[in-house]
């Protein structure tokens, strides 16, 4: 008797637990804040636009080149991180769009394989020639 009283004391305690628990709202993770580099960025007239266009280093410090370029010139960037110039051969079209760059600085990542273009003297990824041409072509002066 002893025993059948334990096991139901037991199961109650179980099934009291096991309520409590299930009936808890479930903990939502702490909402973060934007990342800056993501804001829209509202043109003020008479500026000289300037996109950013790079890998998670290029993110980093977004900000702090608006900061430093605020007054002076805005400031943009594509609302992901670009990644390696192979994505930006799949996006350039969308991140350079309609509008006109007075400079446009990209920061793709070191880890694609180099190559050094000997007229130029400028280190290319294998990517890189495909997205100064469609620069030129868009009568951009990439530098």
């Amino acid at each position: 008797m002893k025993l059948h009283i334990l096991t139901i004391a037991t199961l109650i305690a179980l099934i009291v637990t096991t309520t409590a628990v299930a009936q808890q709202p479930t903990k939502q993770p702490p909402k973060r804040n934007p990342n800056p580099a993501f804001a829209q960025v509202e043109d003020v007239p008479g500026l000289p636009r300037v996109l950013l266009i790079g890998d998670s280093i290029s993110i980093g410090y977004t900000a702090h080149v608006r900061a430093m370029l605020k007054g002076v010139a805005n400031v943009h960037r594509p609302l992901t991180n670009c990644g390696p110039t192979t994505r930006g051969l799949e996006n350039i079209d969308a991140w350079l769009g309609d509008g006109k760059w007075d400079v446009i600085h990209f920061n793709w990542g070191y880890m694609i394989s180099n190559t050094w273009d000997r007229t130029t003297k400028i280190l290319l990824t294998p990517t890189m020639p495909v997205v100064i041409n469609k620069c030129q072509v868009m009568n951009m002066n990439p530098i």
